[in-house]
């Protein structure tokens, strides 16, 4: 397009456009979290038909395989950054670890394979390290408010959650999300939350 038809172009409407853009981006994103894994064969077509775009809308914001897998990884440790520091801001010890525990559960159930894409990163060694951080940030604290039992550690949060990749690994969306949140139940419970 050139300069003087952009100009021509109503401000709501570009605004229009690029809210669409940026919709279009999210819901690939989100296909490619809940389809994308080491080992998975998935198309481009199936992401872009799951994300309810064409094949050129999927390229026309990620170019290559690589360039969809590294904004998908990026989309959902930013995820897990947000979910994390919400339960860290939480003035209360016991809310905050349930409902981290709940959402990076439900997460999991998501996009099953991200565990694995996950470690296949760069900087992996880093974001495990930061992870046990703040694991360990929100179980001290939940131990020193009393609201976990005592003996829970960070070996015991890490356990839920390969417990939760077992329950989660095979079945329907929905019948995976409907085991996470069971065994969240169960989970929690047995911490005493």
């Amino acid at each position: 397009m050139s300069a003087p038809e952009a100009r021509d172009i109503p401000p709501a409407a570009s605004r229009n456009r690029r809210r669409d853009a940026a919709d279009n981006r999210a819901r690939l994103l989100t296909a490619a979290r809940a389809r994308l894994a080491p080992g998975v064969a998935v198309s481009s077509r199936e992401i872009a038909r799951a994300a309810g775009v064409s094949v050129a809308t999927l390229y026309r914001h990620f170019p290559t395989r690589e360039d969809l897998l590294a904004a998908a990884r990026e989309s959902q440790a930013a995820r897990c950054t947000a979910s994390v520091e919400r339960a860290l801001a939480d003035p209360d010890p016991g809310r905050a670890l349930r409902a981290y525990l709940r959402e990076a559960l439900a997460a999991q159930a998501a996009a099953p394979g991200w565990r694995a894409t996950m470690a296949a990163a760069p900087d992996f060694a880093n974001r495990r390290t930061r992870f046990h951080r703040e694991m360990t940030g929100l179980l001290v604290r939940a131990r020193a408010a009393g609201v976990v039992r005592p003996d829970v550690t960070v070996g015991d949060l890490l356990l839920i959650f390969a417990a939760n990749a077992g329950v989660t690994a095979a079945g329907r969306a929905e019948a995976r999300g409907e085991r996470s949140r069971r065994l969240a139940d169960l989970a929690l419970t047995g911490l005493g939350l």
